[in-house]
Parts: C-alpha cells; structure tokens; sequence
C-alpha cells in the first residue's frame, strides 16, 4: 500500500524513534551481557547447561514426545542454545554489531526517504508559484501570436527530432552554432526485418609474407633461446646452484619444466624439447637459491645429468 507524504513523515519518527530507543538498549546492554557471559568458566557453563537440563526433564510431557535419546537430544539442544547466546554477544564479530549495523542503515534511509519527499513537496509549492505567474502572463495577452511566443520561450519547440552519431567535431566551444560546423554525411538503415545490409565482395589479402616474418622472429627467438639454455650446462650437468650469472624469466620456465618432467618419472629421467635425455640427481634436503633477472628463487637443490654416448 502506498502511503501519503504526511503519513510516511508521521511512521518515520515514530520508527525512528522506535529504532534508536532499540539502538541505546542494545549498545548499553550488549556489551555488558558478552563480558559476564566471557566471565564463565567452563565447569560453570556446564553446570547451568546441567540445571536447565534438568529442569527441563521435570517438565511433564506426553510419552508420544519422548523418544529413546530424548535426554541426548535436550542436552545437545541446550549447548547449542548456548553457542548461539556466546556467538550473538561474543567473538570478533558478533551477531549483534550486525544487527546494530543493519538499524543503522534503516534509520538512515527512513531519514533519506522522509527528506526527499520534504524536498519533492518543497519544489511542487515553488513550481505552483511559477505556474501561477506564468497563468498571469497568459491571461494578459491580447492576440494568440504572443501566447505562441511565450509559450515557444517557456516549454520550447513542441515538435523536435534530435539526431545523434558518432562525428568528431573540430571544435569543442559551447557557444558554435550547429550552422557554423560543416555537414556530416551518415547512411541511415530501414528498420524492417527483411533487410539486409549490401556486402562488399572481396578476395582474401596475401598475407604470406607477414606469417613468413612472424614465423623467422618466432625461430630466431627459439634459436636464441636454446643457445642460452645451452650455455648453462658445463661437462654434460645442469647445477642449479653452482650458476655463475642470473638467468632469465623464460630460460627458468625451460628448467622448472625440465625437472618437473623428471620428477613425474618412476626413474627420474626425462628428455628435453632438444632430444637431449638426462637424469635428475637430489641432493637430499638442501635447498639453492636460483638467481633469476627478476627476483630470487629458492627451490631443492638438484643437478642435471645429460646423457654421453648412450650413458647418463
């Protein structure tokens, strides 16, 4: 049911009234009920959950609501009451901050609302005085010509069409004229369903030669990056930790691979994207720091071992 602007105004303080009177309650009383409630130790907490138990049980009830566990089932009944009193008024975040939170912003859109419809009420008694004196004017006229032109300064053209399209102007001043700017010519469609926009039929362009330099750049970039895989391994092994210069982003990514293939392996053995098959040696425990363009990274230490004439 919509309400009148007066009645809203009349439910908002009482409302408000009603909420901020719940507001002091709860922030007087919350605190207070989590400290004692923090103050329990555990043997008192089970000796209340033990006497409410038990007054519980002294409580007559029908034999149909009694079921074999229905001891087990009050005593589990009973702590979880209790875990929700702990959790709505204890803990990092209790239930009650929220519930404060939550009135809060209640409070504070009733307050919004009630001021809009204030303001909206507000510019209606202004638009009357305003329509009042333009009525006034109207009256006064003697010929219908000067109503027209009163009217066209007031409520502006009665009939417009306003195109709009994606032109980049050449100027940005406010005061240009949409005459003083040159014309803009922009193909409008029908907007029927049957009509299909003409296309344009052309044969497919050449573009051998930019796959042909794209694919050189891509081998050059393999063949640059193997020569620099390459030059890390001394004597037919990979030492992680015995390297002598920082290595780069993608020359890591290229080892970590190498081992982590090794690693899946029942025998630790793995064989590169060169063809060349090694073996992977742990030194136990200790661990490397691989120094990379980029930062450090602390990895196992272990070692590469490339195979030599069909041994490794």
């Amino acid at each position: 049911m919509q309400m009148k602007s007066v009645d809203f105004i009349v439910y908002k303080q009482n409302l408000v009234r009603y909420l901020e009177d719940f507001v002091q309650d709860l922030q007087h009383s919350a605190a207070q009920i989590g400290a004692q409630l923090e103050k329990f130790s555990p043997e008192q907490v089970t000796h209340i959950l033990d006497l409410v138990r038990r007054s519980e049980l002294e409580i007559p009830r029908p034999q149909s609501e009694q079921s074999t566990d229905w001891e087990v089932e009050l005593q589990t009944r009973c702590q979880g009451v209790w875990q929700s009193l702990t959790d709505w008024f204890t803990g990092s975040d209790p239930a009650a901050r929220q519930v404060l939170n939550v009135t809060n912003e209640v409070i504070r859109r009733a307050v919004q609302n009630a001021a809009l419809l204030v303001q909206m009420e507000n510019m209606g008694v202004s638009n009357k005085a305003e329509l009042r004196h333009l009525l006034t004017l109207f009256a006064g006229f003697k010929t219908v010509e000067e109503g027209h032109r009163l009217s066209a300064l007031v409520f502006g053209a009665q009939q417009a069409r306003h195109f709009t399209f994606d032109h980049i102007r050449e100027s940005e001043r406010i005061d240009l004229s949409p005459y003083d700017e040159p014309p803009k010519d922009y193909s409008l469609q029908p907007r029927t369903r049957s009509y299909k926009p003409r296309m344009d039929r052309s044969g497919f362009a050449d573009k051998s030669a930019e796959k042909a330099a794209q694919r050189q750049k891509i081998l050059e970039e393999e063949r640059a990056l193997r020569q620099e895989v390459m030059g890390h391994i001394r004597d037919g092994k990979l030492d992680l930790a015995a390297l002598d210069a920082p290595v780069s982003p993608a020359v890591r990514t290229v080892f970590l691979s190498w081992i982590a293939l090794a690693n899946l392996s029942p025998d630790k053995r793995g064989q590169t994207q060169y063809g060349q098959s090694y073996r992977l040696k742990k030194r136990g425990s200790q661990t490397c720091a691989l120094r990379c363009t980029d930062g450090v990274l602390t990895m196992p230490s272990c070692v590469l071992i490339f195979e030599e004439a069909g041994h490794v």
